[in-house]
């Protein structure tokens, strides 16, 4: 999935050019600063199940969660696209969509880790990838301008995230717990938040403040930073159900660590 994900990023650096592709980036790094909310759901309900607690106050909270950060973040495109100079609002909108959709499609996904379907969760998380950088290339193909680009990729992870509900067809049955689910989630969230704002700001900020052609060649150049950074990302999505689980938590916190150190060793 992480392969499928710099493949597009590699493309597009060669297909939109340095202006298109710096706006295409920053808006890139908005997504994975918003994607926070779908993995906080994501971990939410896969912790929840685990723990054998009910989990469709949880899978609603996630789904209200969605509706906002999307609604929130198209309220926003002015300010976006103005502190991006970027040449039309349809590529901040496209955007906010994108991490909509993401973020609808974490309840589904949490369901499948808590489970430990490790073989559907393979399979759902490349399909999503797949269907995202498709739609991506797609896009480019039609317009290739950053808004192409990103309004196909929010199509593709839309039919993704229907599909994936399919697989993992959740509890949907919210009660009174709806409100406090959705609050305990973003808490989960809010660490990590600041983690991948830490780690996708330096591309934003150069959209902002470099010429639109010196914030492209600064992303392109990111790219490597970002695929050494992200690869281990498959270490703690695999450990995390054992990591909740009291009984199995040293064991998975060993393996996982020599797991990333090894992951480590081959980038460098």
């Amino acid at each position: 999935a992480n392969a499928l994900g710099y493949v597009l990023t590699v493309i597009a650096a060669r297909v939109l050019g340095p202006a298109e592709f710096g706006a295409f980036s920053a808006l890139l790094a908005l997504i994975i600063v918003g994607n926070v909310a779908a993995l906080a759901i994501q971990a939410t309900v896969a912790r929840d199940i685990v723990r054998e607690l009910p989990t469709g106050d949880t899978v609603v909270g996630g789904l209200i969660l969605a509706g906002l950060v999307g609604g929130l973040l198209v309220a926003a495109t002015p300010i976006i696209s103005a502190f991006l100079s970027l040449p039309s609002a349809a590529a901040a909108v496209a955007a906010g969509t994108a991490i909509a959709a993401m973020t609808a499609t974490g309840p589904a996904l949490g369901t499948i880790q808590g489970r430990e379907r490790f073989h559907a969760l393979g399979a759902a998380v490349a399909a999503q990838a797949g269907l995202r950088v498709a739609g991506g290339l797609v896009g480019m193909a039609v317009s290739p301008t950053a808004a192409g680009a990103l309004a196909g990729m929010a199509v593709g992870l839309l039919i993704a995230g229907v599909g994936i509900w399919l697989l993992a067809q959740p509890p949907v049955h919210g009660g009174s717990g709806v409100w406090p689910a959705a609050i305990s989630t973003l808490g989960a969230g809010g660490l990590l938040l600041g983690f991948v704002v830490m780690t996708n700001a330096d591309v934003v900020l150069a959209r902002h403040v470099l010429s639109a052609e010196a914030s492209g060649l600064y992303a392109a150049g990111a790219i490597f930073t970002k695929i050494a950074f992200w690869l281990p990302q498959f270490v703690p999505l695999v450990a995390f159900p054992a990591l909740a689980d009291p009984n199995r938590r040293q064991s998975a916190m060993r393996l996982g660590l020599l797991a990333v150190a090894g992951s480590g060793a081959v980038l460098v």
